[in-house]
């Protein structure tokens, strides 16, 4: 898992982007200010907004996503899953398992949809289709489960 984020000092203030596998660890340690730098010195420690991703590489390609792009942008972000601009800290363990399931059906119905495309694919090739050993033996692999 990788999370994508974004924290803010107060509402339209200023806005830092970060990535992590630990999002919760990770907002503790802004508020703690563990660590010096930009969010220490503007005190930029209330989570806005976040994304939950499969993989740590994922995130860090959206956040690199998020960082070129404009102000307005981010803003957009945290104004459309957190409108009053609260510190989504707050529910964060209710907020990471909501979006966990949420990932994990979207990845359930890509499956799902994928078993089918291969079984309506596999009834419509008929008998002079390859068989799965043949097609071993050619080199070609059907794409991985997602």
């Amino acid at each position: 898992m990788g999370y994508t984020y974004i924290l803010f000092n107060y509402e339209n203030g200023a806005l830092y982007t970060g990535v992590t596998s630990d999002l919760i660890r990770r907002v503790r340690q802004h508020k703690q200010k563990t660590y010096p730098g930009f969010t220490t010195k503007y005190d930029v420690n209330k989570l806005g907004y976040f994304e939950v991703h499969q993989s740590i590489v994922e995130a860090i390609k959206r956040e690199k996503q998020i960082k070129n792009q404009k102000r307005a942008y981010k803003l957009a972000l945290i104004n459309k899953m957190n409108p009053q601009w609260n510190d989504l800290d707050d529910g964060l363990n209710v907020l990471i398992s909501e979006k966990k399931f949420a990932l994990h059906i979207e990845q359930e119905s890509l499956n799902a949809a994928y078993a089918i495309s291969l079984s309506a694919s596999t009834r419509t090739q008929g008998l002079d289709s390859p068989s799965p050993s043949s097609r071993r033996q050619t080199g070609s692999k059907p794409p991985p489960l997602l």
